[in-house]
């Protein structure tokens, strides 16, 4: 069994921040933190990586904040699981805010378009990098079993771009292919056999919350419970909470509840504003 490194608290904060402040684009901040926390810091294996990246994929909402919920909770329980999060959106935040402050403060602000121009053209090469990054740990040696996964991708592709079908529907719908090629075959409970592993012989381990663990949560639901003190915020909270619970896929599948929610139902911003926004 490989032993793998625990990092101190403080380390493991300046590692998220960085991840947090140069990762661009989604699947690329995902090669990024499989890079830092698998092959550099080695504070998970590649195989709990990878698994703890599938069910990040499953859950509404961002991935990566999923995954470094994950990773805080896995390291430093549930103070952990709250503040790596936290830590990880730290960078945008400031960002945005910032930028937000100058479009509202001063409008058209057209250098940021010609920057993100730029970078936009950045992203194209991150998120190939990503794919082959990612695609290398999962298909290690085409199988069987791989081509049957390929035909599942195939089949939510086909559904996403050609008939426009709700992802919530292809999720289901993947997790019954998933269950009708898998299940029946026995695959996953040979190939353990034949590597000499013992299903299910690990116990359970038991979560043991400390005073630091119990403060954390303390602290953020009373952050959440001062917020709803004011009828703005609690708007803003309850919206945004609603939209994160149906945001299946995350990106750009997230945009359009958070357009009718905040252009549509509650004209907190022109549909121009919106679309600038998200475009620059």
């Amino acid at each position: 069994m490989v032993i793998m490194k625990k990092p101190s608290l403080l380390e493991f904060f300046k590692t998220v921040f960085y991840i947090g402040l140069v990762g661009y684009g989604g699947a690329a901040n995902l090669a990024l933190m499989k890079k830092k926390f698998v092959h550099e810091k080695e504070w998970i294996s590649e195989k709990e990586f990878m698994d703890a990246l599938s069910l990040s994929q499953v859950l509404p909402g961002s991935t990566g904040v999923a995954l470094m919920c994950y990773m805080g909770f896995k390291l430093y329980r549930a103070r952990g699981g709250i503040l790596i999060p936290l830590t990880f959106i730290l960078p945008a935040t400031i960002f945005m805010l910032a930028l937000s402050w100058a479009y509202f403060r001063f409008g058209d602000i057209s250098w940021v378009q010609s920057l993100f121009t730029g970078l936009e053209a950045l992203v194209v090469a991150l998120l190939v990098n990503a794919t082959l990054m990612l695609g290398k740990s999962v298909f290690k040696n085409i199988t069987w079993q791989d081509w049957k996964g390929f035909f599942i991708a195939l089949v939510a592709f086909v559904g996403t771009f050609f008939f426009k079908i709700n992802v919530i529907y292809l999720i289901l719908a993947a997790g019954v292919l998933g269950f009708l090629f898998y299940y029946f075959t026995k695959e996953f409970e040979d190939e353990k056999i034949k590597k000499g592993e013992v299903i299910l012989s690990e116990p359970t381990q038991t979560i043991r919350m400390t005073v630091r663990d119990w403060l954390a949560i303390a602290v953020l639901g009373g952050v959440v419970l001062i917020g709803f003190l004011s009828p703005q915020i609690r708007s803003l909270i309850t919206v945004f909470v609603t939209v994160g619970l149906f945001a299946f896929g995350g990106g750009f599948t997230i945009i359009p509840l958070i357009q009718h929610q905040v252009v549509d139902v509650y004209h907190w911003v022109t549909l121009q504003q919106f679309i600038n926004v998200v475009l620059r």
